[in-house]
C-alpha cells in the first residue's frame, strides 16, 4: 500500500485524486491534500458556472443531515406527542390493553401557556434602547410601531409565536422568518396617437414604485405626425407593504451539519413545496420554472408525512394543468466568494427542482432579459428557539425527548395493571374436555346457560388483581418528570389538596422550583431567538418602509418615518422573570406603591427620590400582573416632562394669585388704617369743643384743633362754621 510520502511529490503536494489513504487506514479528503503547485498559486473566486454545483452539493448536505439525522428523532416526538405510535405486543393481541400515557402533550400543555404569558402579558413585549439623546423620541416611537402595529395589527403574533414555542418544545427546534410583504395595485391604462416619445415616457423610465407589467402597442402611419402608436400598458403600483412573520415548520428548515449556529452556518434557508403559479408569481420566469423536476424530497420526508397523517402527496393529481403542478422550491443563504477577493460574502439565493437550479426572474416589457435570483444581503432574516441547546451545536434537546421514556415507562405500567384488573374481572375458565358445550363456554352474553354433562366439569381460574404494586412505580415515574421539567399536579394546579398542610415556604419552594424549570427556558428563548428577532425586525423597517405611514398608538394618528430611526438600537424583551412568584411580585408593588404615596404627600412631586410617572408605572406593572395587558385603561400616561412643565404652570398661577391677594390685602389695610385715623380724629375734635365750654373759647379750640390735626378736617371745619363770630 503506498504511503503518504509516496502519493506527495518532492514539492510537498499531492497530486492523487479522491482520497489517500495512510498506512493505518485512515483516509483524508483531497481537500485536504490538493495544494498549489510550486511557484503557483490559487485563482479566487468562484464562477457562475461553478455556483450551482456548489448550491447543488451544500443543499444536498444539508438535506441528508435532516432526513438522516433528524426526521427519524422528531418523526418519534410527533408520535409520542400524538399517543401513538409504541404498542408492543398489544397490538398482536386485540384483549390487551393499548391504553397510552400522554406525559409528553400533558407537559407540553402545562409549559406553553407561562411561555406565551411571559411574553404576551404586558403591553409591550419589545422595547428599544436609544443609543444616545437624539434616539430618545425615536425609540420610543420604534417601541408603540413594532408592538402595536407589527405584533398585533400586521401579525397575529400570539397564535404565530404558539406555533413557534409548540415546534420548539415538541420537535427542538422552532423558526421564525421576517420578510417584507410589498402590497401593490394593479391599473390599466389605454393610450392612443402616441409619438415614439411619448410612447417612451409612458413605458419607461417610471417614477420609484411604478412598473409595467405589460404593454401591448400597434404602430400605424399618420400622413401629418409619421408613425403613432396605440398601447394598452397594465401598471403594478407600489402602495406600501408592511413586516410578516411566518412560522417554519423544522422539516423545511434547511441548516449544515458543522453549523453552531444561524451565522456560522455555510447555507441556511427553507425548502417547500409550492404550485408552479405559485413560484411564478413570486417574480420567476414560467418558461423556466414549469420545466424543473418535482418535490419528491418532501413527499418521502418521515417527518412530513407524519404531520400530516400519513397522508402521501402525490403529484399526478395536478398534472393535466402544468400551473398546478408541485415543485420543490428553496430559499436559501449561502456565503460564496463571487467577485474573487478571497472573502465568502451571503447571498439570498433562490431555487428549485429536484436538482436545486437556480431560478431566473422573467423578462422585462422592453424585452430586457431577467437576471439569476442572487442578492448580496448583510444578515439572514431568520430565528430560533430551543428549550434545551445544547453547547455548540445549532439544534439542542426538545422537551418531550426528556419525557419520553417516562410516557413509554407509564404506558406499559398502566397496561399491565389494566390487563391484571382484567384478568381479574374477567377471569379464565377451566373446562373437562367433552364434557362441557364449548359453544356456551365461548359465549360472551353475560347470564347465558353453560351446559355441562355432569357437576363440577368447569370451574373460573382466579386471579388476583396485581396493578395495585404498580401504583408506587407511577407516582415515581411523575416524580422523575417533575424533576426534569418541573411540571407535575401540584405546580400546575390540578391538587390543591396537597399544598394545604404544606408550610408557606415549603409551598413557595415547590412552586419556585417549577417557576424556575420554565423560566430558564423563557430567558433562553428572551436572549436568543426573541431577542434577533426584534433586531431584524427594525432593520427590515428601516430599510424598507421609504413611505410614511400613519398609524393610530397611544391613542392618538401618528405619522411613522423610520427614516430618522437608528437601525442599530438594542432590542430588550420584557419579561418577568427572576421576581418571584406572582403574589410575591404583587405584594412588593404594593409595598413600593404604598412608600412612593408617603412620599408624593409628604414632600411632594418636585421630591428627588419618586415622580407621578413612577407611581403610575408601579400602578400598571399591578395591572399587568394582574392579568390586564392594557393599563392604559385603567391610568392615562404620564410624562415626567410634561408633568413637571404642568406643574410648574400650575406654580406661576398660584404665585400670582397670591401676589394680587397680598395687593388686595394691603389696599384693604391701608383702607383701614385710614378709617381708623378718622375715628380718632373725630372723637379728639369733640373732646375739644367739649372742653370750650362756650362760644368764646370756640375759636380758642378751632386754632387749637388745627394746629393738632395737620392738614383738613371736617370737624374743626364744622366747629368754624357753627360759629359766627369765625365766619
Amino acid at each position: 500500500m503506498p504511503t503518504l510520502q509516496d502519493l506527495m511529490g518532492s514539492d510537498g503536494y499531492s497530486n492523487a485524486d479522491g482520497f489517500v489513504e495512510l498506512d493505518f487506514g485512515v483516509n483524508l479528503p483531497q481537500e485536504d491534500l490538493n495544494r498549489p503547485p510550486a511557484g503557483g498559486e490559487y485563482t479566487p473566486g468562484v464562477s457562475m458556472d461553478e455556483l450551482p454545483h456548489i448550491l447543488k452539493a451544500e443543499i444536498d448536505e444539508a438535506v441528508n443531515y435532516l432526513e438522516e439525522d433528524l426526521a427519524g428523532l422528531r418523526k418519534t416526538e410527533q408520535e409520542y406527542y400524538d399517543g401513538s405510535g409504541f404498542g408492543g405486543d398489544a397490538e398482536l393481541d386485540d384483549t390487551r390493553s393499548v391504553v397510552v400515557s400522554r406525559d409528553v402533550h400533558d407537559t407540553v400543555k402545562a409549559i406553553l401557556p407561562s411561555l406565551l404569558r411571559t411574553f404576551f402579558a404586558g403591553k409591550n413585549a419589545v422595547a428599544y434602547e436609544p443609543t444616545g439623546p437624539e434616539d430618545e423620541a425615536w425609540a420610543k416611537q420604534a417601541t408603540d410601531y413594532v408592538n402595536d402595529i407589527v405584533l398585533r395589527q400586521d401579525n397575529e403574533a400570539f397564535l404565530l409565536f404558539y406555533d413557534i414555542f409548540w415546534d420548539a418544545l415538541v420537535k427542538a427546534i422552532g423558526t421564525v422568518h421576517w420578510y417584507w410583504d410589498t402590497d401593490y395595485e394593479v391599473n390599466g391604462q389605454s393610450y392612443t396617437g402616441l409619438t415614439w416619445e411619448e410612447y417612451q415616457l409612458v413605458t419607461q423610465n417610471l417614477p420609484y414604485g411604478i412598473e409595467v407589467v405589460s404593454a401591448d402597442a400597434t404602430s400605424y402611419q399618420d400622413p401629418q405626425f409619421g408613425e403613432l402608436y396605440d398601447c394598452d400598458v397594465k401598471y403594478r403600483i407600489v402602495k406600501g407593504g408592511k413586516v410578516k412573520l411566518l412560522a417554519i415548520p423544522p422539516e423545511e428548515r434547511l441548516i449544515n451539519r458543522r453549523a453552531r449556529s444561524i451565522d456560522t452556518s455555510r447555507i441556511y434557508g427553507r425548502r417547500r413545496v409550492m404550485t408552479v403559479s405559485e413560484v411564478v408569481a413570486m417574480g420567476y420566469s414560467y418558461d423556466q420554472v414549469v420545466r424543473l423536476g418535482g418535490s419528491e424530497n418532501l413527499d418521502t420526508n418521515e417527518e412530513q408525512v407524519e404531520r400530516y397523517d400519513s397522508l402521501v402527496f402525490s403529484p399526478e393529481i395536478a398534472t393535466s394543468d402544468p400551473s398546478m403542478r408541485f415543485l420543490e422550491y428553496c430559499d436559501v443563504y449561502m456565503r460564496v466568494d463571487l467577485d474573487g477577493d478571497g472573502f465568502a460574502e451571503l447571498y439570498r439565493i433562490a431555487c428549485g427542482g429536484s436538482r436545486y437550479t437556480i431560478l431566473q426572474y422573467k423578462d422585462k416589457p422592453d424585452g430586457t432579459p431577467g437576471g439569476p435570483a442572487l442578492e448580496l444581503v448583510d444578515s439572514i432574516p431568520y430565528a430560533e428557539f430551543c428549550p434545551d441547546p445544547i453547547p455548540h451545536l445549532a439544534t439542542g434537546n426538545s422537551t418531550s425527548a426528556a419525557v419520553m421514556d417516562i410516557q413509554k415507562i407509564k404506558s406499559n405500567l398502566l397496561r399491565g395493571a389494566l390487563d391484571s384488573l382484567s384478568r381479574a374481572i374477567f377471569p379464565r375458565e377451566e373446562v373437562v374436555e367433552r364434557q362441557v358445550n364449548m359453544n356456551d363456554v365461548l359465549n360472551p352474553e353475560i347470564g347465558a346457560v353453560i351446559r355441562v354433562k355432569q357437576p363440577g366439569m368447569i370451574r373460573e381460574v382466579i386471579t388476583s388483581f396485581m396493578g395495585k404494586e404498580a401504583m408506587p412505580m407511577l407516582g415515581y415515574m411523575d416524580e422523575v418528570k417533575a424533576n426534569r421539567t418541573g411540571i407535575s399536579d401540584t405546580t400546575v394546579g390540578l391538587n390543591p389538596q396537597d399544598l394545604q398542610s404544606t408550610t408557606p415556604v415549603a409551598a413557595n419552594a415547590v412552586v419556585g422550583a417549577a417557576q424556575m424549570q420554565i423560566e430558564m427556558i423563557a430567558r433562553i428563548f428572551a436572549n436568543g431567538g426573541m431577542t434577533r428577532l426584534f433586531k431584524g425586525i427594525l432593520k427590515l423597517i428601516k430599510a424598507n418602509q421609504d413611505k410614511v405611514r400613519t398609524v393610530r398608538l397611544k391613542g392618538s394618528w401618528v405619522p411613522v418615518d423610520p427614516a430618522s430611526w437608528n437601525a442599530g438600537m438594542d432590542a430588550t424583551v420584557n419579561t418577568a422573570l427572576g421576581r418571584g412568584t406572582e403574589m410575591e411580585r404583587l405584594q412588593t408593588l404594593n409595598l413600593v406603591a404604598e412608600k412612593q404615596e408617603n412620599i408624593l404627600r409628604e414632600a411632594g412631586p418636585t421630591n428627588p427620590v419618586c415622580s407621578f410617572a413612577n407611581y403610575r408605572h408601579t400602578l400598571a406593572e399591578m395591572i399587568t400582573l394582574a392579568g390586564y395587558p392594557n393599563a392604559d385603561a385603567f391610568f392615562l400616561p404620564v410624562e415626567q416632562g410634561q408633568l413637571m412643565e404642568q406643574f410648574q404652570q400650575q406654580m406661576q398661577d398660584t404665585q400670582q394669585q397670591l401676589e394680587t391677594m397680598q395687593q388686595e390685602n394691603m389696599g384693604l389695610q391701608f383702607e383701614l388704617q385710614k378709617h381708623t385715623q378718622a375715628e380718632d380724629d373725630e372723637k379728639r375734635a369733640k373732646a375739644f369743643l367739649a372742653r370750650a365750654g362756650g362760644l368764646g373759647k370756640v375759636v380758642d379750640a378751632a386754632q387749637t384743633a388745627q394746629e393738632v390735626f395737620v392738614g383738613p378736617n371736617a370737624v374743626a371745619d364744622e366747629a368754624m362754621a357753627a360759629s359766627p363770630f369765625l365766619q
